[in-house]
C-alpha cells in the first residue's frame, strides 16, 4: 500500500500528543512529509522510475531526467545499450548513424552512441532510462520508509521547539535507519561464487596461518 499524506500526518500528530491543528499546522506537517520524500530519495535512492529519451537526428547528448541521481541502465529497442566511457568515443569517430549501442552518462547529460539517424527518429521507439530520482512526493516512496518520514518530520518539530537536543537524538536515529535500509535493500550486490564456495579438505584440516 502507497503511502499517504494524510495517514502520515495523523501518525505524527499522534506522535507529537496533538491531535488538531495548534501549535503545530496542518500545512507545516505535510511541507515536513514532502521534504522528508525529498531527503529520504536522495539518500536511498529508493524512487526508481523509467524516462523515456526523444532521438533527434546527429545529436550525440541529452538532458538527463528530470530529479535524476543514478543510472542504473538504458534500453533501446527491449535491448540494453552496453556504458561506455566519454574518451571511448574517439575510437569510433567515423562510426555511421543508425541505432543506438552504446551509451554514458557524464556532466549530468546523456550521450547515446552512434547518433540518431532519420530512420531512427521516424520509428516510435525510444531509448528508455532506468534511473534512481529525487521526488516531494512520499506515494513513490516505499511503504517501508514510513516510520523514516514519522522521524523526521519529528525532527523538525522538535527544532520548531527549539528542543535542539532531543532534534539531534532522533536525527540519528533517522540518519541509522536509513542507512540500515540503502545497505539492506537498495545496493545489493551481485553474490560472488566465493560467498558459495566449498573449503578444500587442507583449507578445513589445516587452516592458513595468520
Amino acid at each position: 500500500m502507497a503511502l499517504d499524506e494524510a495517514t502520515l500526518r495523523t501518525k505524527i500528530r499522534y506522535l507529537l500528543k496533538e491531535s488538531a491543528e495548534g501549535y503545530f499546522f496542518d500545512a507545516e506537517i505535510n511541507g515536513w512529509i514532502a521534504d522528508a520524500s525529498t531527503d529520504i530519495s536522495a539518500k536511498t535512492l529508493c524512487y526508481e522510475t523509467i524516462s523515456d529519451l526523444t532521438p533527434v537526428a546527429g545529436t550525440l547528448e541529452y538532458p538527463e531526467p528530470t530529479g535524476c541521481l543514478k543510472i542504473s541502465a538504458v534500453h533501446y529497442d527491449n535491448k540494453p545499450l552496453t556504458k561506455i566511457h566519454p574518451k571511448a568515443l574517439g575510437i569510433a569517430s567515423n562510426r555511421a548513424a543508425g541505432p543506438p549501442e552504446q551509451y554514458y552518462y557524464f556532466a549530468k547529460k546523456i550521450g547515446i552512441w552512434p547518433l540518431a539517424d532519420v530512420a531512427v527518429v521516424a520509428r516510435a521507439v525510444k531509448p528508455r532510462v532506468f534511473h534512481a530520482a529525487v521526488t516531494a512526493t512520499v506515494a513513490n516512496i516505499p511503504e517501508q520508509y514510513g516510520p523514516m518520514v514519522e522521524l523526521y518530520a519529528l525532527v523538525r518539530a522538535k527544532i520548531k521547539e527549539e528542543k535542539t537536543a532531543q532534534a539531534s537524538m532522533l536525527y540519528q536515529m533517522y540518519l541509522s535507519s536509513l542507512m540500515f535500509h540503502r545497505q539492506d535493500l537498495t545496493e545489493q550486490t551481485v553474490d560472488a561464487k566465493s560467498e558459495f564456495k566449498i573449503p578444500d579438505y587442507n583449507e578445513i584440516v589445516q587452516p592458513a596461518k595468520e
